[in-house]
């Protein structure tokens, strides 16, 4: 599904214009149920919203190395 707009977006995916926003640059933490809220309205799986667990590089990785 496409989508003009990000406001386009947020009213599909029940969400507030500005939280939406907030969340796409990463200035807010996201529920589970936006989240979900998220991959319906994209129509994919929410594991598809996330990169594979081994490009993700977090500092525990050094220490467990």
């Amino acid at each position: 599904m496409r989508f003009s707009s990000q406001e386009d977006f947020a009213a599909a995916a029940q969400l507030g214009r500005s939280y939406a926003r907030r969340v796409e640059r990463g200035e807010q933490n996201i529920s589970m149920q936006s989240l979900i809220q998220i991959a319906l309205t994209l129509e994919v799986e929410v594991g598809d919203l996330f990169p594979p667990l081994k490009e993700l590089m977090t500092p525990y990785r050094k220490r467990l190395s």
